[in-house]
C-alpha cells in the first residue's frame, strides 16, 4: 500500500493507516514495515528508510498502523506479511517475496527454515518460466556486489550444481553459478559483480533452461558497493576530434575545468573520442558526464518549460543510437547518464552528434566500465 501527499502547516502530521483487505491465510497478527522517501527530484534521497515496524492485530480483513511524524511531501508504502519475523529491515537487503514475481515464480508459506525475512520464492525448475525482479538502488555510478542467498537442495533429474539467468535493466547480464545446498533448509550466497548507475535498477533472476539447471529457492539480495576498473576520457582532450562548430569551452564546475559545446544542430559538428580501450570485444557500460539547461520558448525558470536534449552516438563510424539526457537544471549542473555500448578489442572511437536542429548536451566526458566484474 502507497500513501503520502499530506501538507500540513506544521510540516509534519499523525495518521492511523487501515489496510484493508488482508486476507485470513495471513494469520490474526502480521507483520508490517513502514518504509518513507522523502525526495526524487533535485538533490534526491539517497535511499528509502524505515519509518516503522512491528506486528499488529488483524480483525475482519483489516489491519490499523498507527504513525506519527510523518512529513507532508514525503512518500510511504506499507509492506503487510505473516507474522514469522521481527528484524529491522537493512537498507541494503531485497528479500525475494517482495520482488514482483513472474511466471511460474510464486512465494507459498510451509515448513522450510533458515531464510530470512518472511519466506522466499520458489517455482524454478523445468522448463519453467520463472522470474524473481528486484527494483535496487544505487547511491551513485560504480560496482556493487550482487549476493544472492539461495537454496538448492537435492531434487530429482537436476545436477548438484544450478545456475539462473541475471538480467538488468531489461537487458541479459550474465548467468551465475549456484553450488548445489545439502537441502532444502539450507542457503549459500552466490556473488556477481556488477556496474549499476546511479538511481534504481531492475535487477531479474530469470529461469531460462527446459531441464531442472535453475531449481533454486530465492531468499534475497544483497547490494554493497565495492571496486572495480573504471577508466576516464575527458571530453576536450587533445587526442579527440571535434568536427565543425564544436568547441572546447572553459566551466569550472566541469571535471579538468572544460568540456565540449556546440555539439549537434548539424551533421558536421561532432565530437569524436579516439583511442577508447577495451580489453576484449563485448558490451561496456559508458558513462557520459553531461550538462543540458536549455529552457524552451523563452522561459526563465527551470519549473516552465525544461528540454531534454539528446545526442547520437556512433562506435567505430557504426549505426547511431539515439540517446535522451535528461535537463540538469543548470548549464553548470553536471549529471551523468549510462548508455551500454558494443567495443572491439583494442581502440574504438565514439562520436557524438545530432543531425537534426537541435543541440547536443554539452559533454564534460565519459567513463568505459566492463557491465560485469
Amino acid at each position: 500500500m502507497i500513501f503520502g501527499g499530506n501538507n500540513p502547516a506544521s510540516g509534519t502530521y499523525d495518521t492511523n493507516v487501515v489496510v484493508k483487505g488482508v486476507p485470513s491465510y495471513l494469520g490474526t497478527t502480521v507483520h508490517a514495515t513502514v518504509w518513507g522517501i522523502d525526495n526524487t527530484g533535485l538533490a534526491a534521497s539517497a535511499a528509502p528508510y524505515v519509518v516503522k515496524e512491528g506486528d499488529f492485530t488483524a480483525s475482519s480483513g483489516q489491519v490499523t498502523v498507527p504513525l506519527t511524524g510523518l512529513k507532508g511531501q514525503s512518500a510511504y508504502q506499507i509492506i503487510v506479511t505473516p507474522n514469522t519475523d521481527t528484524s529491522t529491515a537493512a537498507a541494503n537487503r531485497y528479500e525475494a517475496e517482495y520482488a514482483a514475481l513472474g511466471g511460474t515464480a510464486k512465494v507459498t508459506y510451509g515448513t522450510n527454515t533458515g531464510y530470512a525475512g518472511t519466506y522466499f520464492t520458489e517455482g524454478y525448475g523445468a522448463s519453467s518460466t520463472a522470474s524473481t525482479k528486484f527494483v535496487v538502488s544505487a547511491p551513485s555510478d560504480g560496482y556493487y556486489n550482487l549476493s544472492l542467498r539461495y537454496s538448492a537442495g537435492p531434487y530429482t533429474g537436476a545436477p548438484t550444481d544450478r545456475s539462473l539467468r541475471v538480467r538488468l535493466n531489461g537487458a541479459d547480464l550474465t548467468t551465475v553459478a549456484l553450488p548445489g545446498t545439502a537441502d532444502w533448509n539450507t542457503w549459500k550466497t552466490a556473488t556477481t559483480k556488477v556496474y549499476l548507475p546511479a538511481g534504481i535498477s531492475r535487477v531479474e533472476y530469470n529461469a531460462y533452461a527446459t531441464d531442472d539447471r535453475d531449481a533454486v529457492n530465492l531468499d534475497y539480495l544483497d547490494v554493497a558497493a565495492t571496486s572495480g576498473t573504471v577508466t576516464a576520457y575527458e571530453a576536450e582532450a587533445a587526442s579527440n576530434t571535434l568536427g565543425g562548430a564544436a568547441a572546447v569551452v572553459s566551466d569550472t564546475a566541469a571535471t579538468g575545468g572544460k568540456y565540449v559545446g556546440w555539439i549537434g544542430a548539424g551533421s558536421a559538428n561532432t565530437l569524436r573520442f579516439n583511442g577508447v580501450s577495451a580489453a576484449a570485444a563485448g558490451r561496456y557500460r559508458m558513462v557520459v558526464g553531461y550538462a543540458n539547461g536549455e529552457l524552451g520558448d523563452g522561459a526563465t525558470n527551470y519549473n516552465s518549460n525544461i528540454v531534454d536534449r539528446y545526442a547520437e552516438i556512433s562506435v567505430n563510424g557504426g549505426t547511431a543510437k539515439k540517446v535522451f539526457f535528461r535537463n540538469t537544471l543548470g548549464w553548470s549542473n553536471y549529471w551523468t547518464t549510462v548508455v551500454d555500448v558494443d567495443l572491439a578489442a583494442g581502440a574504438n572511437t565514439i562520436t557524438f552528434g545530432n543531425a537534426s536542429t537541435g543541440y547536443a548536451p554539452n559533454i564534460d566526458r565519459i567513463q568505459i566500465a566492463a557491465p560485469v566484474g
